[in-house]
């Protein structure tokens, strides 16, 4: 869930979300496989989460906010993804960053996984946002579900 940004003492405070979280399934059952998950972290203060078939370009949907407001997005935010659990094949591709890493949100950042095989893959990631200055622990999280089934 997003958490909206609150008055307190009169004056707005900025906060920060990974999210609405959820999950992100796309199956296919037509051989031969080409198939992507995907969340994207955007420049302006928003998520999206995607998926594709066949080869196809990735189709994005909205999925929350990383900051309320998104009229306060900049590059001095960071993001990155943690406690990545899963069964089956596959990996992250490496558009954006490994596990615990922190990266600037002064670019959109992508991470998808692409399967071209017969096989299930199942995992799930968090994705957490701070204020970059002084390396600050995390302030905004949330968590997302992913899959992909390539079967007959």
């Amino acid at each position: 869930m997003t958490v909206r940004a609150m008055l307190i003492s009169g004056r707005e405070v900025i906060v920060l979300s990974g999210g609405d979280g959820g999950a992100v399934l796309q199956n296919d059952s037509v051989a031969p496989y080409d198939t992507q998950v995907g969340v994207r972290f955007n420049t302006d203060g928003t998520i999206e989460t995607g998926k594709s078939l066949n080869g196809a370009a990735i189709i994005w949907s909205a999925a929350g906010d990383w900051i309320d407001p998104t009229s306060d997005a900049d590059s001095s935010y960071s993001v990155r993804f943690t406690n990545f659990n899963g069964a089956g094949g596959g990996n992250w591709t490496a558009e954006s960053a490994a596990d615990d890493v922190w990266i600037g949100l002064g670019s959109q950042r992508i991470w998808r996984m692409r399967s071209t095989a017969f096989e299930d893959i199942n995992f799930t990631a968090d994705f957490e946002v701070r204020k970059t200055a002084g390396a600050p622990p995390a302030t905004g999280s949330a968590s997302y579900t992913f899959s992909i089934e390539n079967q007959v």
